[in-house]
């Protein structure tokens, strides 16, 4: 990938903005559980946090939507959890990297899973993309759980008080 060379400040920065950004998405995991199976905030983020792999995650909330939610909710749920797993794949990328200085003290990224000995060079670009990514994935993540509580909301359910769940992404 063509682009700037990075600084290392520059580079922690751009990795504490996007574990930032992922860790906000997967709390509208919880968020999402609350709504769904009918729990207060407190009692979903303990159950949802107990997990720590998506895949679990993932598969916790599709079994409950299995016998809580109608078509509707369980295509938006189905794309809010695509746009939590978004943004937690831009956390693994950086967070499971090793950085190493190439020529001329510029940040090379090395993959553990990546045996060929490749390395990618870290610019301003790649890290830019990642942050862009992150973040649209979690714009999209908050507003499929407004969705979500509004169509709990009109169906007459019960939800969590909104203002509790949305204090999580001020």
């Amino acid at each position: 990938m063509s682009g700037q060379p990075v600084s290392e400040a520059e580079y922690l920065r751009a990795v504490g903005s996007v574990v930032n950004l992922a860790t906000v998405a997967d709390a509208l995991g919880s968020t999402a559980l609350a709504l769904i199976a009918g729990l207060e905030v407190k009692t979903a983020e303990a159950i949802y946090f107990t997990l720590d792999a998506m895949p679990a995650k993932k598969r916790m909330l599709n079994r409950i939507a299995e016998v809580t939610c109608d078509d509707t909710e369980k295509l938006v749920l189905k794309q809010l959890i695509e746009a939590i797993e978004t943004a937690n794949n831009q956390r693994i990328e950086v967070a499971h990297a090793h950085v190493r200085y190439g020529d001329n003290a510029s940040l090379l990224k090395v993959s553990p899973r990546n045996q060929s000995g490749q390395h990618q060079r870290i610019t301003k670009t790649y890290l830019a993309q990642l942050e862009f990514n992150a973040r649209l994935a979690l714009r999209t993540a908050d507003g499929l759980v407004n969705a979500l509580y509004s169509m709990r909301r009109q169906r007459g359910q019960t939800v969590p008080d909104f203002d509790a769940l949305t204090r999580k992404t001020e």
